[in-house]
């Protein structure tokens, strides 16, 4: 295979990510601090800490000693990088909402909550982002969480019909102005989960995780992290769990996931192909059926059948509108730094 040829300009690009995101792991940090975290030369980090504090992305802080007794300029991310909108939209019995959160870089929440729409659609999502993003919140980038499936920007397979067939993301940027990123539920909720349970699950195996989404009444859907990356599959149908090969008629769904004693053999064998062809080191369960799921008796089923002691996790989750954002947060994150 021929070896990846470079240009100067990708590799300095790549670099100024790298210590972009070790500043905001590590908060304020010093030159060498940043070396030993990036794996960079300290002259190599110099030169692009002197051209971050130059153009304002980064600020100087006050001297720190240092192991060795020699006092040290210290950086943190600055303030006027701008901040984020994150936010999702969803469709219930009860309405249709948009919840959101603006944060800074960092994951400091600046702003929250939520808005009732007569329906999702354009109008009424780039509408609610401009009431948001007033100017003194400094917005960069908007993150939109959305069900269905994203193919080559187009959105398909929602509940959203207003929003089916669209290039949402384009849609959203020319009624706003703002640039707009946007992405499948459970592949966002999916992110977050593992950022915020990363000290719980191991270095390496916790690299992969499945989401498994048991909405009462309503179809199922999911979302996989394989090797620390979103599994989305050649043309993004990853995770589309209605076209599962259930045993039973695509329309029956909504009835067989209306109780959990109509779904949990469905969701037992879901669980055992999940781990079959991902075998992640955890499976969350999710969605209006995870309140009644007995984790131990899934746990057991899977043991019974692939007669192995090295099966994963399963977790009930019911509540995941904090890995929501997080995952949210995680998107917008990587597109500032990225650029």
């Amino acid at each position: 295979m021929a070896k990846e040829i470079r240009s100067a300009a990708e590799i300095k690009k790549q670099n100024v990510a790298s210590i972009k995101r070790a500043i905001l792991e590590m908060g304020s940090v010093t030159k060498p601090e940043v070396a030993e975290k990036t794996g960079l030369s300290v002259v190599t980090c110099g030169s692009i800490l002197n051209e971050m504090t130059a153009e304002g992305s980064i600020v100087e802080e006050r001297l720190r000693s240092s192991s060795g007794g020699r006092r040290a300029m210290s950086y943190r991310i600055s303030e006027g990088v701008g901040n984020t909108l994150c936010l999702y939209a969803f469709t219930e019995s009860t309405g249709s909402f948009i919840r959101y959160q603006v944060r800074d870089l960092i994951g400091n929440v600046k702003d929250a909550g939520f808005t009732q729409e007569p329906v999702i659609n354009v109008t009424t999502l780039s509408e609610a982002i401009k009431r948001i993003c007033k100017p003194e919140l400094n917005v960069k980038i908007v993150v939109l969480g959305i069900q269905g499936c994203i193919n080559n920007n187009i959105l398909e397979y929602s509940d959203l019909t207003e929003l089916s067939g669209l290039n949402v993301a384009a849609e959203l940027e020319n009624a706003t102005g703002f640039p707009v990123r946007v992405e499948n539920d459970m592949n966002t909720i999916a992110v977050g989960y593992r950022k915020n349970c990363e000290k719980k699950l191991d270095s390496k195996s916790g690299r992969n995780v499945a989401i498994l989404f048991f909405p009462k009444g309503q179809t199922p859907a999911g979302g996989f992290i394989v090797d620390g990356n979103i599994l989305r599959g050649a043309s993004n149908l990853a995770g589309e769990l209605s076209f599962f090969p259930y045993n039973f008629k695509k329309e029956d769904q909504r009835v067989v996931f209306s109780s959990i004693e109509k779904a949990q053999p469905t969701i037992n064998r879901m669980i055992l192909a999940t781990t079959v062809f991902l075998d992640p080191a955890v499976v969350v369960i999710t969605g209006g059926l995870s309140r009644e799921v007995d984790c131990d008796a899934m746990t057991k089923y899977l043991q019974d059948n692939l007669k192995r002691p090295q099966i994963p996790r399963i977790e009930a989750r019911p509540v995941i509108e904090r890995d929501y954002f997080t995952g949210l947060h995680s998107i917008a994150v990587d597109y500032i730094i990225d650029g």
